[in-house]
């Protein structure tokens, strides 16, 4: 059954510049495990954000995101004091924290996500964002804001890299509604293909 996206008359967002007018599909690349190679492209291939990573040299698996210009955007680290691949940080570029997300699995819904975000669209007040499985093994989740679902992230491609080196380790799609901020979805997205590349799921 089609989701049906409800677009944002108040956004919230994590950077500024990047929220979309009308309904759009991105596609993000994990060419590697590590995330050392990462490209996010429209429906028609045009690169709009890249991902940088040093992989297993750094200890929390920093992450930066950059622009099409090359202008970094903000970094995902995940925090292991809180468990490995249980929560993560965004930061902006000086290190300042616009969002946390934290993985809250339950039986029926392993791959959830509650999402606290400093809404740079509204003057860093806190708001809320939950991600949830569609299917009970997660290959589609939705991201949730006030209760609308906003985006449908799917993964449609999984390629385990000790069998294949010439294929990306993954692909994921993303089905954005108006008024949602795409670096938001970027994050989600890099931390639920995180989940799979670590545990496989």
């Amino acid at each position: 059954m089609e989701t049906i996206l409800e677009p944002q008359a108040f956004p919230v967002a994590i950077t500024d510049g990047f929220i979309q007018a009308g309904e759009t599909t991105i596609i993000m690349q994990c060419h590697d495990r590590l995330f050392n190679d990462v490209d996010v492209r429209d429906q028609s291939n045009e690169l709009l954000f890249t991902v940088e990573s040093k992989g297993v040299n750094s200890m929390s698996w920093r992450r930066t995101v950059k622009d099409v210009t090359g202008t970094p955007l903000f970094q995902l680290r995940k925090l292991f004091k809180y468990g490995v691949d249980r929560k993560w940080s965004v930061e902006d570029p000086s290190g300042l924290e616009l969002c946390s997300l934290r993985h809250v699995s339950t039986f029926r819904q392993f791959h959830a996500l509650d999402v606290t975000v400093l809404n740079q669209a509204d003057g860093g007040k806190e708001s809320a964002v939950n991600v949830r499985p569609k299917d009970q093994v997660g290959i589609t989740v939705q991201v949730k804001i006030r209760g609308a679902t906003v985006a449908e992230i799917q993964m449609t491609e999984a390629n385990h890299s000790h069998i294949n080196f010439t294929e990306d380790r993954s692909v994921w799609k993303a089905h954005v509604a108006g008024g949602v901020d795409l670096t938001l979805i970027i994050a989600i997205m890099l931390c639920r293909a995180e989940m799979q590349h670590s545990w496989k799921q």
